[in-house]
């Protein structure tokens, strides 16, 4: 076993055993067994462990791994973090939280120690459950080819790469080693919580289809191992397609030549827009299917609109023979004029039943509608953040639109009445710095009342007990 660690760690992740490795620790059997291995194959590491303050003995299991390291001698970092809290308030699920908080501190700390690399303990049942998740949303090839033992660029870092040399190296084998060394990794109960997708993938989808192939685990395995080879294959082809395609290239957004994008091949679109996703937003690795063939729907009939809220944040604007997609905090030359924004001066009232021009190209349409229940089903199913709908008693017939000033803060839906920095917001929802301080922000009174394209006020949303709506709509022409 520890050969084929090796091996794996040269070839395969292109690591050099005289440079300090980051390890990530949490003191489970994966990450004890990659511990323990990389000790005594003599590798400079460094162990890292997070506490997420989910379990009541997780300070203690810190403690633990701090001893550990005292004693063989080994440098060692640790962090925490209110994974919960952190969870609610940016509205996202335990688990995600988790990995956000955990990937950020491992690589601002291997970037702190001068780390060659981020070294995870990922397994080939991880691998597995990974394959299978993403088959069940519907994924395509760059989804069902799993984790790569090497990623450079990832989400966290163009510069330093994650790792994962227990790819290849199953969980009953890890046990087993463990046992022969008298190691003891700690027990996490949350591993059992099928409340976790995770976890009811692991503990009672992958043994139903176990007991139909008892091989099951290990031909997924090999057949995401097939899809990544057969990738490295096509890349060549994609990298043309990609060239011809692009016509400007910005962290912030990039255009795309329309014609060329349309006489691809439906497989050749997906990927270009699974490319264009992923460098804009490093975490879309792995778009659902759906999410692609909107897009490509989007670039190959005529729209209704010619912009389009597409996922994680981005956007697609046809502007004449180009498809624009943006994301991110820097803007192309000339793209600031393709986001909203309020030119006014002072606070502009809005017309509840018409049409208020807040830019040269953007307005905003609002109607009040008496027909409460259609509004609240449309209200709930809305998947677009450049439309909302209000209750009308909420807002005593007054709304104003004007620009973000020192201070001001709102009470997102769904955080049950905590506020937060308007800010604070646009930066985590990732809006360009260019555009933040002219951003248009619909008010009543002296309380914001919806952020168009971000978020809605929770005491101003549509409820079974409102007796009429007011429709608010943001659009360009």
């Amino acid at each position: 076993m520890l050969d084929k660690i090796i091996e794996t760690l040269t070839l395969n992740c292109q690591v050099s055993p005289n440079l300090p490795l980051l390890v990530a620790v949490s003191g489970g059997p994966d990450s004890l067994y990659l511990f323990d291995c990389l000790l005594r194959l003599g590798y400079f590491v460094i162990l890292a462990h997070m506490d997420h303050q989910l379990r009541p003995e997780s300070a203690r299991e810190a403690e633990a791994l701090a001893e550990m390291a005292r004693q063989t001698n080994i440098p060692a970092c640790f962090g925490k973090a209110d994974v919960a809290e952190f969870a609610n308030t940016y509205r996202i699920s335990i688990e995600e939280a988790a990995r956000t908080i955990r990937y950020k501190f491992l690589f601002d700390q291997a970037l702190h120690h001068d780390a060659q690399a981020v070294v995870t303990g990922h397994t080939a049942n991880d691998q597995v459950e990974t394959v299978l998740m993403h088959l069940l949303r519907g994924s395509g090839s760059n989804g069902l080819c799993g984790m790569a033992y090497r990623s450079l660029p990832n989400y966290w870092s163009g510069s330093i790469p994650l790792v994962r040399p227990l790819l290849g190296t199953w969980r009953k084998d890890i046990l087993e080693y463990l046992q022969e060394r008298r190691l003891v990794p700690f027990e996490d109960a949350t591993n059992q919580d099928m409340r976790f997708y995770r976890n009811r993938i692991r503990h009672e989808l992958i043994p139903l289809l176990e007991s139909y192939n008892p091989g099951f685990c290990h031909r997924l395995w090999q057949t995401a191992r097939i899809i990544r080879e057969d990738r490295v294959v096509l890349e060549p082809v994609l990298d043309s397609a990609w060239k011809t395609c692009l016509s400007e290239d910005g962290r912030m957004g990039l255009l795309l030549d329309l014609d060329a994008l349309r006489g691809q091949p439906t497989a050749i679109q997906r990927y270009l827009l699974q490319r264009s996703a992923r460098q804009l937003r490093p975490e879309l690795d792995n778009l659902d299917t759906a999410s692609l063939e909107r897009a490509c729907t989007f670039i190959r009939q005529p729209p209704i609109s010619k912009h389009a809220v597409w996922i994680g944040g981005l956007n697609l604007q046809i502007i004449t023979d180009k498809l624009l997609i943006t994301g991110g905090e820097t803007l192309l030359p000339g793209e600031l004029g393709l986001l909203p924004q309020f030119t006014g001066n002072n606070p502009l009232q809005v017309n509840l039943q018409g049409r208020t021009a807040i830019a040269e190209n953007w307005f905003l349409e609002a109607e009040i509608l008496t027909g409460i229940q259609p509004a609240l089903s449309k209200a709930e199913q809305n998947a677009d953040p450049f439309q909302a709908w209000i209750d009308l008693n909420s807002i005593y017939n007054d709304l104003h639109i004007r620009k973000r000033q020192a201070g001001d803060f709102i009470l997102p839906l769904g955080l049950k009445g905590h506020k937060i920095k308007i800010s604070d917001l646009m930066i985590n929802l990732k809006v360009p710095r260019q555009a933040r301080k002219n951003w248009p922000i619909i008010t009543s009174g002296d309380q914001i009342v919806w952020i168009p394209g971000l978020r809605l006020a929770e005491p101003f949303k549509l409820n079974r007990d409102s007796q009429s709506a007011v429709f608010l709509r943001l659009v360009t022409v």
